[in-house]
């Protein structure tokens, strides 16, 4: 498949780099990929991030009828009786979009695919009606499809399921497209539309509220700039975001807390410079593209996220913005560099002060300015088009083709890694990465042998308990935040089983984690290894 697609990326390149015409509808050719992908995926089931499987505790809560968004989990205080937790660390959408197929009767394994599917092509259908928008020619249209469909931030999701980042990327241009167009409305519908978004960006990532608010600072300062003043349709979106940032501190973090948190500020230049090159290359996978390449070729021994790299790439990044604004603003796309440059901008400070603020829980990661990073990789393609050398049309083209090969290079090695893992089980038809299908085998096993009624399973990973569905869990490695941070745990239950990895014997954290049931006798847990882990039972 590599070698067909060099082919065809050749091919269009030549095409387009000369001034030909591309067929009519060509964008939606590169749909192929994702769709190549997902059935890939069928094949090989995909991963569940650590993140998102934490969520996918409170959906089994659900379905066995718990409380909406709370996990029933052991309570430290008495492990014979439960607990509720509501999760605020995460929003519902990355477990209830899949949550949906899984009700209707499908496994995990082809919900979280589908999800996968759904959202890619919702995401990218969402960026072409905003390309479309802004009138941009066929050949930016079919290079901005292309690489939404082949970068690596889209395949790996059909390979490791993170929920909240597939979501985002499906809602937010679809959010940029309805709030632009409602900024002209009546103020009543822009008001509508405005709290709509608003929600959908909420239910997709607690960090859509960022792109929500940015997209809002960027419509009313450039409606202000214009026209000198705020007009009610403006000032309706205002009250609008009002409205929703106080339902989300009443409603959402009055009951418990979320990451960006904390009561001091750190400031730093790393943080900036990483902000402003996450926002410039986040959106063609280009910071991951050289850690990979100099990691690989160079053997540098730190990742991409050191202060050395920061601090090149960010002004590199920030020429390059102030390269495509200086290309622009002389053109029919003055407003669009505009209103996206105002958005990419603030975008990069609100994030650069969360990370400042979060104590770590935000760390370094350009998946955190995707959004921003996509509306880079737009204009700059915009940019690039307003010349006339085919040379540098077709280095735009070479650039994107090489990323999009990168991503699907990562895509069929992440697969085969996976495949000679083994960790598939079939129960839920998800591939795990640290507790094997024949640990999750034998735990289920003794259930039907021993007939307990509430077991409890201390495992490694929240993903292990999708297909440990009559267990109550306790991951004491942060499954979810709050709650695993006690350390004792006293009553008994009538029967638990700790599955650790071997390597924690060696530590001492496996002790540690033992005499934290402090009503179970150290000495009298058994003891049996199994597929590079011990499992300990009372």
């Amino acid at each position: 498949m590599a070698i067909d697609a060099t082919k065809a990326h050749k091919g269009v390149q030549a095409h387009i780099a000369f001034g030909g015409k591309l067929p009519k509808r060509a964008e939606y050719l590169p749909f192929l990929f994702p769709t190549i992908l997902f059935f890939a995926s069928l094949y090989i089931p995909p991963m569940i991030f650590i993140d998102s499987s934490a969520g996918f505790l409170a959906l089994r809560s659900m379905l066995e009828g718990g409380a909406f968004n709370s996990v029933t989990a052991p309570d430290p205080a008495n492990i014979a009786n439960d607990v509720k937790i509501f999760l605020t660390w995460w929003s519902p959408g990355q477990y209830l979009v899949p949550g949906g197929f899984i009700w209707l009767g499908t496994s995990y394994g082809l919900a979280v695919s589908l999800t996968a599917l759904i959202a890619t092509i919702t995401g990218v259908l969402g960026w072409i009606q905003v390309a479309r928008s802004l009138a941009v020619s066929s050949f930016v249209l079919f290079i901005f499809v292309l690489g939404l469909n082949t970068f690596a931030y889209v395949t790996q999701s059909f390979r490791l399921y993170h929920g909240g980042e597939l979501l985002l990327f499906a809602a937010a241009p679809w959010s940029l497209y309805a709030m632009r167009w409602a900024a002209n409305k009546q103020p009543i519908l822009c008001f509508t539309i405005s709290l709509l978004s608003a929600a959908l960006l909420f239910f997709a990532k607690l960090s859509g509220l960022i792109v929500f608010a940015t997209n809002v600072v960027a419509i009313s300062l450039l409606a202000l700039i214009n026209q000198r003043r705020l007009g009610s349709s403006t000032i309706a979106m205002l009250v609008a975001s009002a409205i929703a940032a106080l339902c989300f501190m009443i409603f959402w973090v009055a009951r418990g807390p979320v990451p960006v948190g904390g009561s001091t500020f750190s400031f730093g230049w790393v943080p900036i410079w990483f902000s402003i090159a996450g926002v410039a290359f986040s959106g063609i996978s280009g910071l991951e593209f050289l850690q990979w390449l100099l990691g690989r070729q160079w053997a540098i021994a730190d990742s991409l996220i050191g202060v050395e790299p920061s601090y090149f790439l960010g002004p590199f990044g920030l020429l390059l913005l102030v390269w495509v604004w200086f290309r622009l603003r002389y053109t029919r796309y003055r407003e669009t560099a505009a209103l996206m440059l105002i958005i990419i901008f603030v975008y990069a400070v609100v994030v650069v002060a969360a990370m400042s603020v979060s104590g770590g829980n935000i760390p370094f990661e350009e998946r955190y300015f995707r959004y921003a990073g996509i509306l880079s990789f737009l204009l700059l393609l915009i940019a690039v088009d307003q010349g006339r050398t085919p040379f540098v049309k077709g280095f735009a083209c070479l650039v994107v083709i090489v990323l999009g090969l990168y991503g699907l290079k990562n895509s069929v090695t992440g697969a085969h890694a996976q495949m000679r893992t083994g960790y598939y089980d079939p129960t839920s038809r998800i591939s795990q990465d640290m507790v094997s299908p024949a640990i999750l085998a034998y735990l289920r096993s003794e259930i039907t042998r021993q007939n307990f009624q509430r077991p409890i399973a201390v495992i490694p990973t929240p993903t292990a308990a999708i297909s440990l569905p009559q267990f109550r869990i306790i991951c004491p490695f942060g499954a979810w935040a709050g709650y695993t941070e006690k350390i004792k745990w006293v009553g008994r239950s009538d029967k638990i089983f700790v599955v650790l990895p071997e390597r924690m014997l060696l530590n001492g954290k496996a002790e540690a984690i033992l005499r934290a049931f402090t009503d179970y006798d150290f000495d009298k847990w058994s003891r049996m290894n199994l597929s590079g882990m011990i499992i300990f039972a009372q």
